[in-house]
C-alpha cells in the first residue's frame, strides 16, 4: 500500500507548487518542495538560482 503521506504530497502539494510555478507566484519555499526528495545543494549567487542534484 502507497503511504498516505506520499499521495498527499505528490497528488496535492506538488500539483499546488507547480500551479504556483506556472503563475508566477513562488518563492523560496518552492524550491524547498521540489528538492526535499533527494538531496540537493541550491544556491542564489551572480547567474541566478542554481541546483545540484546529489547521489
Amino acid at each position: 500500500m502507497i503511504p498516505e503521506e506520499f499521495i498527499r504530497y505528490a497528488f496535492e502539494e506538488r500539483v499546488a507548487g507547480i500551479r504556483k510555478l506556472a503563475g508566477g507566484r513562488f518563492g523560496p519555499e518552492a524550491l524547498i518542495g521540489f528538492t526535499r526528495h533527494n538531496a540537493a545543494i541550491i544556491t542564489c549567487g551572480k547567474a541566478g538560482i542554481n541546483g545540484s542534484i546529489s547521489s
